[in-house]
């Protein structure tokens, strides 16, 4: 199974398109794929449907099912609370893997540094707090 992001979402199984249903499961489908082969959350999930968060668990159920029958023989695997959209690197677009690698590179290391700005900005507060408390 192929799924292309880049553009209208598409998946495609044994060389034809497959027919993924409405927006929401395409968003929720898009979301999984952005994240190949990692796990994503139920939260994750319900902030890919913004309008309707509070049906994504039976969304991602639904999405689940659509997307079994097109590869019935590919085994479920649980994963916890996450879903995930298996798969390896595609030969075939090498680019879109490594854009991939370098964004969840980025995003990691925003999140450390966003860490450390608050950690910085906390320690600055306490350091006055104390300066207030010690006169």
């Amino acid at each position: 199974m192929r799924v292309a992001i880049l553009g209208p979402l598409r998946v495609v199984a044994d060389g034809r398109a497959a027919d993924v249903g409405g927006a929401r499961l395409r968003a929720l489908l898009a979301r999984l794929a952005l994240e190949a082969g990692h796990r994503v959350g139920h939260r994750a999930l319900a902030d890919a449907m913004p309008d309707m968060p509070m049906i994504a668990q039976v969304a991602v159920g639904t999405a689940d099912l659509l997307l079994r029958r097109e590869e019935p023989e590919r085994a479920a695997r649980v994963l916890g609370t996450a879903h995930a959209l298996r798969g390896g690197p595609n030969p075939r677009h090498p680019d879109v893997d490594r854009l991939l690698r370098d964004l969840r590179a980025h995003r990691a290391a925003y999140d450390r540094a966003s860490r450390l700005a608050a950690e910085e900005a906390l320690a600055t507060i306490r350091a006055e707090h104390d300066d207030l408390t010690a006169r």
